[in-house]
């Protein structure tokens, strides 16, 4: 136990804020029971739910140093991170294997659902740093909460996502990335 401390440090240092820093009151780290954590607990994983259709991605790159954590229905982002998703064909099929299993909650641990109106997620979340129309024809909106954890080398890009169709949360995603 003892030598795996310093490596859960270093892990718990390159995904979380500094101590100094005061974290925005919108900050989370668990998208459907999953932590936006890269460590021995906490690797690389794909989860699919039959029941609700939906995937739940946590990806890291560059040893941990970017994070991401997508609750989304999209199964061609599923395949462009490297999984292969059942009954999805594609030129470029993902080679990492999906597990099919109920994904705990389409909830945030502060509280945002699936369905959620743009009006609920910023009652429970505050005004976003950015709102933006994206897509084909401009039919999805994302409201785009931003900021930046420590200072230099200790610099941490923080951003959540959440994208609704129709007035809508359809899509949700975390991301963590150390001196991006």
């Amino acid at each position: 136990m003892r030598k795996m401390i310093p490596a859960m440090l270093a892990a718990f240092s390159v995904t979380s804020p500094s101590m100094g820093d005061h974290a925005p009151s919108w900050y989370d780290q668990k998208l459907a029971g999953y932590l936006l954590l890269f460590d021995e607990r906490h690797d690389v994983v794909a989860v699919s739910d039959p029941k609700s259709g939906y995937f739940l991605v946590r990806s890291a790159e560059c040893d941990g140093a970017l994070l991401s954590l997508v609750l989304t229905r999209d199964r061609k982002m599923v395949s462009e991170m490297g999984f292969k998703v059942p009954n999805y064909k594609t030129k470029e099929a993902g080679e990492q294997k999906i597990l099919i299993k109920p994904i705990p909650s389409l909830s945030t641990g502060k509280g945002v659902t699936i369905g959620d109106s743009p009006d609920q997620v910023r009652q429970r979340l505050g005004p976003p740093t950015k709102t933006k129309h994206t897509g084909g024809r401009k039919q999805f909106v994302e409201l785009v909460y931003t900021w930046k954890s420590g200072k230099g080398e200790d610099e941490t890009d923080i951003e959540e996502t959440y994208t609704f169709k129709g007035g809508k949360l359809i899509e949700i995603e975390f991301f963590e990335g150390a001196g991006v």
